[in-house]
């Protein structure tokens, strides 16, 4: 009896060593099929693309030496579908060219400028059945730009495990959430303090967004037109006319070198999935989103999702996981998760103290139900 007793803890080790080696087969599967296949739906953008463009961010995509294509934020129709559970399996079989999707607000004095990133999986090196790896990731940045300097002032960053602010030197804004200064480039990737593009960074594997100020990985002295990261990486810049963009590799990414730069491309979020979130056709099990939530002001009372659908991964918490490009706010807290997103011109203030003039009435508002 004692014996048997003995045993127990060796039976219990052999259970869970073969449970960790049964998860984490399937991360170590091709990344890369022989031969890819074509996305025929054709990316939508809107009549905001210009603001959205001269605004955009330059992204310090850090990637994988080896397994970096899980690192590209892409379409979240890649595969020419918009579904979340079967993202992760179709990975291997389409190209990941580098898009952003984004979104625009107007008021008399401020323009509100949403950017998403969308990654098909959220992965580790070694699964622990925790959350740590999951299908479908997303972060979401927002970036306030002043109408009458047309200088950004204030930049959000939000992935799933928190969010910063990022504020433009000389400008005080008193909040526990504030990360450093609003670090901008010019096109062509300069530092440059008069830049209209934020720099932001963005992680491998689990994909956090922060912005630059202070970074050790990052080195932006001017006048180097090319950031140098001290991880793997791409600098993925909003396109100049002309340029196309490009599936990067992994094996571009070299440490201590300029970061090769690729162009990524930018997709509207109303055009590609406003109508989808309005009748609900998007949402629930083996839809795209799910994690639904309701949301109300004066100008519109949709249902949105907090989440990604998903059926791969994640653990004892369920598998829907990253955030929607609708599920922006400064807290996670479901009854404001949206504010930020729909309703900017009030939110700001409320984290706060924003600088004068402010304007609360909207000019331009592409998800008001007027």
């Amino acid at each position: 009896m004692k014996s048997s007793r003995r045993l127990i803890p060796i039976y219990t080790a052999l259970l869970l060593t073969g449970w960790l080696v049964l998860m984490n087969m399937d991360l170590r599967s091709g990344l890369v099929a022989p031969r890819l296949r074509s996305t025929y739906t054709p990316l939508k953008v809107d009549e905001q693309l210009a603001i959205a463009t001269r605004y955009a961010p330059f992204v310090l995509q850090a990637a994988h030496p080896e397994r970096g294509r899980q690192d590209v934020p892409t379409r979240i129709d890649f595969d020419d579908d918009l579904r979340g559970d079967n993202n992760w399996d179709d990975l291997p079989f389409f190209p990941l060219l580098p898009t952003l999707y984004y979104s625009a607000l107007e008021t008399q004095t401020h323009w509100f400028l949403s950017y998403h990133l969308f990654y098909p999986r959220d992965w580790a090196d070694l699964r622990l059945g925790l959350g740590d790896t999951h299908e479908n990731d997303g972060c979401n940045l927002q970036l306030v730009v002043e109408k009458s300097s047309e200088r950004p002032i204030l930049l959000f960053t939000q992935d799933s495990d928190g969010g910063a602010v990022w504020v433009r030197p000389g400008l005080e804004i008193a909040s526990s959430l504030v990360g450093g200064r609003l670090l901008l480039a010019d096109p062509s990737g300069s530092s440059n303090p008069e830049g209209t593009h934020p720099i932001v960074l963005v992680g491998s594997r689990g994909h956090d967004l922060s912005g630059v100020d202070g970074h050790p990985d990052i080195e932006l002295a001017p006048p180097r037109p090319t950031p140098r990261l001290s991880v793997p990486g791409w600098v993925l810049f909003p396109p100049l006319e002309g340029e196309q963009p490009r599936e990067p590799k992994a094996s571009e990414a070299a440490p201590g070198e300029a970061a090769p730069r690729v162009a990524y491309q930018l997709a509207s979020t109303r055009e590609t999935l406003w109508a989808g979130i309005t009748d609900g056709s998007l949402l629930g099990f083996a839809q795209l989103f799910d994690d639904v939530v309701e949301y109300s002001d004066e100008r519109l009372s949709v249902a949105f999702p907090l989440s990604y659908e998903a059926d791969r991964f994640s653990g004892p918490l369920g598998p829907d996981r990253g955030r929607s490009p609708f599920a922006l706010d400064f807290t996670h807290d479901p009854a404001r998760l949206g504010a930020l997103f729909f309703d900017p011109a009030r939110r700001w203030p409320e984290l706060a103290k924003v600088p004068e003039p402010w304007s609360r009435t909207y000019v331009t508002h592409p998800f008001s139900a007027d």
